[in-house]
């Protein structure tokens, strides 16, 4: 008969047709002890509940972290216990290349001319900005100076033109310098965003629709450096922008809800305003001089081209077809000067000299009564401007 085993009362031990089995009660103390030491601390297989604590993962506790879809705490350290989930790396990199794309396609373009001011000036030669036809580093009084600018100088104040920007200094007064630009383009029933950087990394922006039809509209911005308006005056679009004393970089009209002039390199907080791109100095010239030209050189001769018993007339070519008929400024006296063909005696008595756009320059008439020629010379020195400016 086989041996039979019965339960003592202890309920720990065994015993075999009456022998108590010790041996076999030890050793399974002894694993149970060793697997017990090899599991200490360790979580189980499966520790994942419904309950809304979780273990905090710590320096010598791995593994007991909470897995979130979010990526918008950025304070939480790893010790707080929280990872990202594959979704919350997936929606980060998705955020990184949206950035990257809207910034590679949305830079707008601006619609201002000659609207970036670092490098000292376009009197120092080719490819300095701005551009700055009529030449000079500084300015007092009121009226066009940098190409395509108006300057509002009012009493107390200086602008000048420095290699990190175009200056604003106000010395006394009450009053707020600034400059403003006219322009083209017909915006009205568009979303516009004006924006403004100076050298203090300080960007100032508006953005509104624009209605022309309000007798008086216009959108404006100001901070305790800067105001900047833009308004529908007399059928002319104008920006402008007033201070106390600041050094301007750049300044942009774009079509548009925001502002693509600057990205931020740094924090909301703190931001490290970089701009996205600076222009194209063939570009902004030719844009320039649809509103101005300068004669370059001396002994610029022109044949004359057809006569009248009062007015004789030339064609004078120009690299870029100006916007209007424009004036003359021959700011440097008597730089304009009629001569007989084969002879150096100047011919005077002109009184005045009309111009009109060609498709390849302008046609200049000038007027004498009787002057008794049917052939000349009209020679144009250096220093004889051709604005259009309104």
């Amino acid at each position: 008969m086989a041996n039979k085993k019965y339960k003592l009362t202890d309920g720990n031990m065994w015993a075999t047709d009456g022998i108590h089995d010790f041996g076999q009660n030890k050793t399974q103390r002894t694993i149970n002890s060793e697997v017990n030491t090899a599991l200490g601390g360790k979580a189980p297989t499966n520790h994942a509940s419904t309950s809304t604590t979780y273990g905090k993962g710590t320096s010598s506790n791995y593994g007991h972290v909470k897995i979130s879809d979010s990526l918008t705490d950025t304070t939480t350290a790893a010790t707080g216990g929280v990872v990202p989930s594959m979704k919350a790396v997936s929606d980060l990199n998705g955020a990184i290349n949206d950035e990257i794309a809207e910034r590679k396609t949305y830079v707008r373009p601006n619609l201002l001319d000659n609207w970036y001011f670092v490098g000292g000036g376009s009197q120092q030669g080719k490819d300095y900005f701005p551009i700055n036809h009529r030449g000079g580093t500084s300015k007092s009084s009121s009226g066009y100076w940098i190409d395509r600018w108006y300057m509002n100088i009012q009493s107390g104040a200086t602008f000048s033109i420095e290699s990190n920007g175009f200056k604003i200094l106000k010395t006394a007064g009450t009053n707020t310098p600034g400059i403003s630009q006219t322009f083209e383009a017909n915006l009205d029933g568009k979303q516009i965003t004006l924006s403004i950087f100076d050298s203090n990394n300080n960007l100032l922006t508006a953005t509104a629709t624009v209605n022309s039809s309000t007798s008086g509209w216009q959108i404006s911005k100001s901070n305790s450096i800067w105001w900047m308006g833009f308004r529908f005056n007399n059928s002319r679009w104008d920006l402008s922008i007033t201070s106390g004393s600041v050094t301007l970089v750049a300044a942009k009209i774009e079509i548009g809800g925001d502002q693509t002039l600057c990205h931020n390199t740094g924090t909301e907080s703190s931001p490290v305003w970089v701009l996205n791109e600076v222009p194209n100095y063939a570009t902004e010239l030719y844009k320039c001089q649809r509103y101005l030209q300068k004669s370059e050189g001396n002994w610029n001769m022109l044949r004359l081209a057809k006569y009248t018993s009062d007015g004789l007339i030339f064609e004078l070519p120009l690299p870029v077809q100006l916007k209007a008929a424009p004036n003359l400024s021959d700011y440097l006296n008597n730089q304009i000067r009629v001569y007989p063909v084969g002879g150096w005696t100047q011919v005077t008595g002109f009184t005045a000299i009309d111009t009109h756009v060609t498709h390849s320059g302008l046609r200049l008439t000038l007027t004498k009564s009787s002057h008794g020629l049917s052939d000349a010379s009209l020679q144009i020195n250096n220093g004889v401007f051709y604005s259009a400016e309104p």
